[in-house]
């Protein structure tokens, strides 16, 4: 019988994310989606569910491999500054741009 090593199928999957650039973009998406690079100072467990998922997901990103998780920070501020460029809104706030919430 096969042992199936739980955590390492895991950081294998979170590997293939982060090795495309589709996955890079969709991974900052979701952690941007959760609220986990802003600070709202409200007690809502729901929000802080989603804001320690967040954090989750970055966490076991920065262990498999920091250098991509780094870069698909590098690329998500490239995206926000073509579309702002796009729309001449290069002073937007970045709760503005692309995949910010």
């Amino acid at each position: 019988m096969t042992t199936i090593d739980v955590e390492e199928m895991l950081d294998a999957d979170m590997r293939a994310v982060l090795n495309t650039v589709e996955g890079r973009r969709l991974l900052l998406g979701i952690m941007k989606a959760s609220g986990m690079f802003t600070a709202s100072g409200v007690a809502d467990p729901m929000a802080e569910g989603r804001r320690l998922l967040g954090v989750s997901l970055f966490n076991l990103a920065a262990e498999v491999d920091w250098r991509l998780l780094l870069r698909a920070m590098q690329e998500d501020f490239e995206l926000a500054e073509l579309m702002a460029e796009a729309t001449g809104n290069t002073s937007a706030p970045s709760s503005a741009r692309p995949g910010v919430h």
